[in-house]
């Protein structure tokens, strides 16, 4: 997902926030002389989490650790974008990987304290799409179920 339009749909979900009289959404977002400024953590976070696969990558790993092969099933991703994200994933502190000394050598990765902290959000993200999305095809081509 476009980090853009990540930042919709996280603005979406927040707005709840909003009407319910909380002011952490005017953290996020405030005018200043005309000029929209997002929240310099509320951006970083969108920019994180709004890269394509980033998501799915988190919601697999949700279950517990994962071997790379076991995260390259993930319908559509290539080895080389995975590889990308999992690094990124490792240097943001939301994922470990875990070297285990045997032969062959096993790496695992699990998500730290910091990636499991995402799974509200995550959660909430996929209750918004049941409540507003219709099944259909993705991007990759894939029937989407419920």
């Amino acid at each position: 997902m476009p980090p853009a339009e990540f930042i919709r749909l996280l603005n979406v979900i927040n707005l709840h926030e909003v009407s319910a009289g909380v002011n952490e959404y005017a953290t996020m977002v405030h005018m200043k002389k005309n000029v929209m400024e997002i929240c310099p953590y509320y951006e970083q976070a969108a920019g994180i989490l709004g890269k394509r696969w980033t998501p799915l990558i988190l919601l697999t790993l949700m279950d517990g650790p994962k071997r790379f092969t076991q995260l390259a099933s993930i319908s559509g991703i290539s080895a080389k974008v995975l590889a990308e994200r999992m690094k990124e994933l490792e240097e943001s502190g939301i994922i470990i990987r875990t070297v285990f000394s045997e032969t062959p050598v096993r790496i695992e990765y699990s998500l730290s304290d910091k990636g499991r902290a995402l799974k509200p959000v995550l959660d909430e993200i996929q209750r918004w799409a049941n409540g507003w999305l219709k099944p259909g095809k993705t991007k990759t081509g894939r029937r989407q179920s419920l």
